[in-house]
């Protein structure tokens, strides 16, 4: 039976959430709004729905725990989008408007996550892998994305402010997708299919309705430069949701979610703002 108040509270948090990530980047330019755009943040009404939508016995915490190992894949997905909008547009025709050449990339991004995530989420129920062995592909995913941030902030390390603001109707459209995003995961998990959840959490409704928001108020500028920080930003998002499968049984929520929290911030966000802070100031462009 689907719970009204879980996705509802669920899909609330997260439309909140989509429109500060937009308001930072917009504000504090790609390098330091990119890393605080994607903190854990619609991860945690995400993994707390997906959690009371299992049955609190049997194999359910093993359930959880091999949902939330697809996080870390998941996110490596978002991060494919992200260079999908880092390294397209430049190669788009140059008689093409700037609109025309976002709507292009918008539709392709869409299209690398649909497929790569259908790809996942039907070889994870083919292999019916074991819970350490799901454990270890997220390992690899959340490396993986580690990687791939770093190659895309290398290119370059311009990531500049916006000079104009989102408008309101933008900002509201972007915090309607990422709630129906959250919501779709939500309802997924309690139709009972926590795997397909846990990629479905991961949807890039943040990234892509940043991307589209600050792309359409500022041009192209400040948006392609947030995606090497946002990606790397995002792996506190994978770093909470393997937290929250360790946490999660042995704590609670009101315990488990704080807690997952500061650690994935810690953990995560921290070393990779002073990172970028360091590759900034060593960086002969700036």
């Amino acid at each position: 039976m689907i719970g009204i108040a879980h996705v509802a509270g669920a899909a609330g948090a997260a439309a909140l959430v989509a429109v500060a990530a937009t308001v930072a980047v917009e504000r504090l330019g790609g390098r330091i709004g990119g890393v605080l755009a994607t903190m854990p943040t619609t991860i945690v009404p995400a993994t707390a729905a997906i959690w009371l939508s299992l049955p609190q016995a049997g194999d359910s915490h093993d359930m959880y725990r091999m949902s939330m190992a697809l996080v870390p894949v998941g996110m490596l997905l978002c991060g494919c989008v992200l260079a999908t909008w880092r390294l397209m547009p430049q190669r788009l025709p140059r008689g093409w408007s700037d609109t025309r050449r976002m709507w292009c990339t918008l539709a392709t991004s869409v299209c690398v996550w649909a497929t790569g995530s259908t790809a996942v989420v039907i070889a994870e129920h083919a292999a019916d892998p074991s819970v350490e062995a799901a454990v270890a592909c997220g390992a690899a995913g959340w490396l993986l994305t580690l990687a791939l941030g770093a190659a895309l902030w290398r290119i370059s390390h311009h990531a500049p402010r916006g000079h104009r603001r989102v408008g309101a109707m933008t900002l509201a459209m972007r915090g309607t997708a990422a709630g129906l995003a959250i919501a779709a995961s939500t309802v997924v998990a309690q139709a009972g299919w926590p795997i397909a959840s846990g990629i479905a959490s991961t949807f890039p409704a943040i990234f892509l309705t940043t991307m589209v928001a600050t792309w359409i108020a500022q041009g192209s500028g400040v948006p392609t430069g947030a995606t090497g920080p946002m990606v790397l930003g995002s792996l506190s998002v994978g770093a909470y949701a393997a937290l929250s499968a360790a946490l999660y049984p042995r704590l609670g929520l009101a315990l488990g979610i704080p807690l997952c929290w500061i650690l994935a911030v810690l953990g995560t966000t921290a070393p990779v703002h002073l990172w970028l802070l360091r590759g900034t100031r060593h960086s002969p462009a700036q």
